[in-house]
């Protein structure tokens, strides 16, 4: 095979497993082990991939990622944890169809373009699991999985028309790269919050104070005049929102500051603290707090038909399901749901 057809294979076989890490691996072992391909060899220094226990935990994983990744809330952690993985799987697989002395150019042209597909895939998982409540999970694995069956056989059939589809892609990642890395960032802080071994702090919600710099209390004190703040919690933006406005059509991995003061609700994100927005009580249609496996999310309405959700980092679950707790209660916030967290009596932070 020449080096043109042999960098196709190599490279499409990569992007492949930046969306299936095994799949591509295990099939391309069962051809070089069966001889099933006329021409087709492996490159020697990659012949453990025929090895028969080799396969069978190639096998094993795949049918494992076949699982994990249509089941919302699993698919999420396991994508995360695979950001390493399938970048290591491009390089093996594109260095085992590889000539020996281009072996190494392609192995970092597999590890590459397995990143790339990675991370379009993640910005698209990201971007679907907001706006469908992880609905669209299952579907987009199983339309994932016959992608990459299509492109095996491209690649061994049609090795150029397949480059010239990743060709494509490229241009497209280009244009929607900050949406990706963004939705790999957003991952990336939901996992480490989830793996975290820090214990729940047993402070209180007006706490939060003490993390604020000078700089982002003046900024607070510009936001809520006259205000007292009765609560606040750290929360990731990350949904595209409805309605007009700076807030407006936007989904970013955004640290924001949930702040509750006497009369309104204020979603502050000191980074960019122009698009700080403060909701008065009188103006939430609805507020609800959905608890999840890695994370949990706070979504808002208003009566102008402007929505909100954000993330909630399980290290601040449960001061967020206290202040949640607080508004519906004291506040008499309405809710979308039959049951909600309620709490007895007047909060104890709020006599501080």
């Amino acid at each position: 095979m020449d080096v043109l057809i042999t960098s196709s294979m190599a490279a499409g076989l990569a992007f492949l497993s930046g969306i299936n890490a095994y799949l591509p691996l295990l099939i391309v072992g069962i051809l070089a082990q069966f001889h099933l391909v006329p021409g087709f060899r492996l490159n020697p220094e990659y012949a453990f991939l025929t090895n028969y226990i080799t396969l069978i935990i190639l096998a094993v994983l795949t049918i494992l990622n076949f699982a994990a990744d249509k089941i919302p809330g699993s698919s999420a952690i396991w994508n995360t944890v695979h950001t390493i993985l399938r970048p290591i799987a491009g390089a093996l697989v594109a260095g085992a169809v590889g000539i020996d002395h281009h072996s190494l150019p392609l192995v970092i042209l597999g590890a590459v373009m397995a990143t790339l597909s990675h991370a379009a895939k993640m910005g698209v998982r990201t971007s679907a699991s907001a706006v469908t409540g992880g609905g669209a999970t299952p579907v987009l694995g199983v339309v994932e999985d016959i992608g990459v069956g299509i492109g095996v056989i491209l690649v061994f059939v049609a090795p150029l028309v397949l480059l010239f589809l990743m060709l494509v892609f490229l241009v497209l990642f280009i244009i929607f790269a900050p949406s990706f890395l963004d939705a790999i960032r957003y991952q990336w802080r939901v996992m480490a919050a989830f793996l975290s071994t820090r214990p729940q702090q047993p402070a209180g919600p007006l706490d939060f104070l003490g993390r604020l710099n000078p700089t982002d209390r003046a900024l607070l004190a510009q936001a809520l005049p006259q205000s007292q703040v009765q609560a606040g919690v750290e929360l990731l933006w990350h949904r595209r929102l409805t309605g007009r406005g700076p807030w407006g059509k936007r989904r970013v991995a955004l640290p924001t500051w949930f702040v509750v003061a006497d009369k309104a609700l204020l979603f502050f994100p000191p980074t960019r603290s122009r698009l700080a927005l403060v909701v008065p009580f009188a103006s939430v249609r609805s507020l609800d707090l959905k608890k999840g496996l890695a994370k949990s999310s706070l979504k808002m309405q208003e009566h102008s038909g402007q929505k909100h959700e954000f993330t909630i980092l399980r290290t601040q679950q449960r001061t967020a399901e206290q202040i949640v707790a607080m508004l519906y209660t004291y506040h008499h916030l309405p809710s979308t749901t039959t049951q909600k967290a309620r709490v007895s009596v007047r909060p104890s932070w709020l006599t501080r």
